[in-house]
């Protein structure tokens, strides 16, 4: 599609509850926890990173649309992720038959689901919760391209 100059930015992340694995699960002996199920079990670290998240792209865009994308089993508190601010109220969008045992996966249904029904309205930003947006993004989305991704350049 061609840039819309008028089209406002959503902040889009995900978030599911982490597979808990207990010892009688059927992925008890055969598949472990992943190591990030460790830090996204501890939900009020998580709420503080999804409120920082959110408080950061309202200060930089006050118009924004701001978007949890989910399962249709994790509850959201949100007296806790809602920064306060005045601005956008934080939309959930449940997407059914996810697996918490295929995390990267169900991230990615549900962001294609997401897609076929944004349409173009909206200028995408998908961030993951532990990021914070420091500068206004317009200008970026005048530049062309379909798909923009940062990249870190790392020592070895």
């Amino acid at each position: 599609q061609d840039y819309n100059p008028n089209a406002k930015i959503a902040f889009v992340v995900f978030y599911s509850n982490p597979p808990a694995h207990p010892e009688n699960s059927k992925y008890a002996k055969t598949k472990p926890a992943p190591t990030w199920s460790e830090y996204d079990r501890d939900r009020p670290k998580v709420d503080n990173m999804l409120r920082l998240n959110f408080e950061s792209a309202r200060l930089t865009h006050p118009q924004c649309r701001l978007v949890i994308l989910t399962d249709t089993s994790t509850e959201f508190s949100m007296g806790k992720i809602d920064p306060g601010l005045s601005g956008p109220k934080i939309e959930i969008v449940r997407t059914e038959g996810l697996d918490s045992n295929e995390e990267m996966l169900s991230r990615l249904r549900t962001r294609v689901r997401f897609l076929e029904s944004e349409r173009g309205t909206h200028h995408l930003v998908f961030l993951d919760t532990d990021m914070l947006v420091v500068k206004n993004l317009n200008r970026v989305f005048g530049e062309p391209f379909d798909v923009a991704a940062t990249w870190r350049h790392q020592k070895e």
